[in-house]
């Protein structure tokens, strides 16, 4: 039927020809056929333009407008003479009598349409003059024809159109309105020279705007327009120039009437819409703020149902994205807000699962951190790790160090972002809160099918996260201020007992409270002698003996003992669950971090070590190497370093001589033993002090031979090769053949 329209060009006789040009539109339908007609129409001359006018003068305006668009679009994709010819043709129909009859007629009832269509009109027209095609060319052409259309719906006239759509009170007649006007907003700062910019938008915002609240807060509107509404407003607060923000006011409190709407889908909208106030106006919101605040709190209970998949069908956003954006904006603009119970709700609310997964909410509690008053975001971390502590009990090991982390990490982004000042005034809060943290094992109550190894994997995670966050605080504080923080750290460490021999005869969750402040203490001494070594080692010497003590742990029949009073103590209606399981792999923990804290210790401390200090920790060194539970690796390596630095450290060269060959001997009388585990550690020990002494070890070499005289032909083969790697450092260090001279 195409060919008919332009087979219809060639009809010489004007009546026939326009009959042909009817019935093909007709047959084809005009949202098709126009098309054509205005592609011909532009190489027509005389009475055969003529009727191709009366063709197209037969139809509506918009369908008119609808073609037009279509034809610019399917040029867009050609030759840029091609392209700029069909905007030339459109051009000159726009500017027909013929057309400007059909807008005329038609403006009255269709009004809201028709600049519908005028506006998509020009996006297209920008879409061509922006397009590769036209980028070398002169756009002169697109611009006059833009012009044509900016004229077609001056400001003046689209207003009084809307006018008198609104007035209509017809639902179907304002929401047409309202699509045509938010298409305007979005479009406005291309219609107008950017000198008569400020008059043009105040000119159409004032007129919209005394038609807006009634619209929104009329109970016999539909939620379709109550929603039009809206979306217009967050338009017009994204666009407006900073000369008419002035004229956003008055729509404020409507939109939070909205906003604390029971239907969640409004509610919504209008909190997306009030974001959006708050990203323009900032602190001119400051009238809102208290309500929005309230709206927040409430939408993001945990106490209401789940509302993540009532979704805001214009944004695609969930309530608590809604929510969480318009908190973001908050904090940029009127942060001294976040205060009160408000405040409390939305921030334990954020820690929830449901929420706690959005991408905004590590955004927004970091915000919190940054921009909100110290008095009030600590206490509502401290207020939520309380209300966790209180309902902890009984849940999953996995569950509570998960939301255990979430509070963390708050802290530690306090101490990431907060200045020295604020850090120096706050530091003993956060301190308590990090030590309140790693109570996380006494607030769990173990289950018969939790095993020791899963509980302890979750709970370590916690405690490197608090550890991290105490040595990050300790390294942003001056030293005076930092003793403070130590002080407060010890105190809690030692609880009610200053050592474990004090919890003996107590209940077993004494021992383990204690232990577990112990471990914790001991982590962080670790941490902080491998970030400040020199520096911080004076602070640990006091701690030693504490240390030491850990080190060595209970024997195990006082282990089984404290297990057994425990479950005799209290009368219990289900079975007791045997935790001496727990407190083992508690003593474990317990002597690592010990072993590793006196290896670093020993590695980084200038203080000369004094006879007391050598004689207890080479004896709880000795002890420690017979028992199973320790690491052998940390071993050999704090027994190396304890004995370099007690041969460096000593007041004269002859006490040094006698302390590395006291060590030397003490150890290696521990390989009289029919444990091949232990004998393969004892060598392991001897090779990491001559390696790490050197020529300093050779005094020790008699002993040392003796020594590997017995293990040379071990019946253990790596006990045996350990020996033999032994014997070739010390033929290094020595010059002697003695592995030879073992084998005479």
């Amino acid at each position: 039927m195409a060919e008919v329209v332009e087979g219809a060009a060639e009809i010489e006789e004007r009546r026939l020809r326009q009959e042909v040009l009817t019935a093909a539109v007709d047959c084809i339908g005009a949202d098709l056929a126009l098309v054509k007609v205005i592609e011909l129409w532009g190489d027509q001359e005389g009475e055969k333009k003529a009727s191709f006018f009366d063709v197209l003068g037969s139809y509506s305006c918009t369908e008119q407008q609808a073609a037009m668009i279509r034809f610019l679009r399917e040029c867009q994709g050609k030759p840029a003479d091609e392209m700029l010819a069909a905007i030339v043709t459109v051009g000159e129909y726009l500017g027909s009598p013929t057309f400007l009859s059909s807008v005329e007629d038609f403006l009255a009832e269709e009004s809201g349409l028709v600049h519908q269509h005028f506006q998509d009109m020009i996006e297209v027209l920008l879409q061509s003059k922006e397009s590769e095609v036209t980028k070398n060319t002169r756009t002169d052409v697109i611009d006059n024809v833009l012009e044509t259309v900016i004229t077609l719906i001056s400001t003046t006239q689209f207003c009084q159109c809307l006018e008198k759509l609104l007035a209509t009170s017809i639902a179907e007649k304002q929401l047409e309105a309202l699509e045509a006007f938010t298409k305007r907003v979005e479009i406005s700062e291309l219609l107008v020279v950017p000198r008569d910019r400020d008059e043009d938008q105040a000119q159409l915002y004032s007129k919209m705007f005394k038609e807006l609240p009634d619209l929104m807060l009329n109970r016999n509107s539909p939620p379709t327009l109550v929603q039009a509404v809206i979306t217009a407003i967050d338009k017009c607060c994204l666009n407006v120039s900073s000369g008419n923000q002035g004229l956003l006011a008055p729509l404020m409190k409507p939109v939070l009437e909205i906003a604390q709407s029971d239907d969640v889908e409004l509610s919504c909208s209008g909190i997306l819409c009030i974001q959006s106030f708050l990203v323009t106006l900032q602190a001119k919101c400051v009238p809102i703020v208290p309500g929005t605040l309230a709206v927040l709190a409430k939408r993001m209970s945990p106490n209401v149902e789940e509302l993540d998949e009532l979704l805001n069908k214009r944004e695609r956003k969930s309530v608590h994205e809604a929510c969480l954006l318009t908190i973001d904006s908050m904090l940029y603009s009127v942060p001294q807000f976040f205060s009160g119970n408000n405040f409390e709700t939305i921030f334990q609310s954020m820690l929830e699962d449901r929420v706690y997964s959005l991408p905004t909410t590590t955004q927004v509690l970091e915000g919190f951190a940054q921009k909100c008053d110290p008095r009030f975001f600590l206490p509502a971390v401290s207020s939520a790790m309380g209300s966790y502590f209180r309902e902890a009990r009984g849940t999953t090991a996995e569950s509570a160090v998960v939301q255990m982390e979430r509070l963390l990490n708050c802290l530690n982004y306090f101490i990431e972002v907060a200045d020295k000042p604020n850090i120096r005034k706050h530091r003993l809060d956060v301190a308590l809160m990090i030590f309140r943290s790693a109570e996380l094992r006494r607030r769990i109550r173990l289950k018969t099918e939790t095993s020791t190894e899963s509980f302890e994997a979750f709970v370590s995670r916690t405690e490197i996260l608090a550890i991290t966050c105490f040595v990050s605080l300790a390294m942003k504080l001056r030293e005076v201020d930092f003793r403070d923080v130590f002080d407060k750290l010890l105190q809690w460490s030692e609880g009610s007992g200053r050592t474990l021999k004090d919890e003996v005869g107590k209940e077993l969750s004494s021992t383990q409270k204690y232990l577990d402040r112990s471990i914790v203490l001991q982590k962080c001494l670790c941490e902080l002698l491998e970030k400040v070594q020199v520096l911080f080692a004076p602070f640990v010497t006091a701690l030693l003996d504490r240390t030491l003590e850990l080190l060595v742990g209970l024997p195990e029949d006082q282990l089984v003992k404290l297990n057994t009073d425990s479950q005799s103590s209290r009368k219990r209606k289900r079975k007791p669950v045997d935790k001496s399981s727990h407190l083992a792999t508690q003593l474990k923990t317990a002597s690592d971090s010990s072993l590793r804290m006196l290896g670093l210790y020993f590695t980084f401390t200038e203080e000369t070590v004094s006879d007391r200090v050598f004689d207890k920790t080479l004896e709880a060194l000795v002890e420690v190497l017979e028992l199973p539970r320790v690491n052998g690796e940390v071993v050999k390596n704090t027994i190396a370093s304890f004995a370099a630095r007690a041969f460096k450290n000593a007041k004269e060269e002859s006490e040094g001589s006698r302390r590395l060959s006291t060590v030397n001997r003490l150890v290696i009388l521990k390989v009289r033993t029919n444990n091949s585990s232990l004998r393969l550690l004892v060598t392991e020990c001897i090779l990491a002090i001559a390696q790490r002494l050197g020529e300093a070890y050779l005094p020790c070499l008699p002993e040392a031979m003796s020594f590997l005289a017995d293990l040379i032909d071990d019946e253990d083969l790596e006990v045996e090769a350990k020996a033999k790697e032994l014997g070739q450092l010390l033929e290094e260090l020595s010059g002697e053949p003695i592995l030879a001279q073992l084998k005479e």
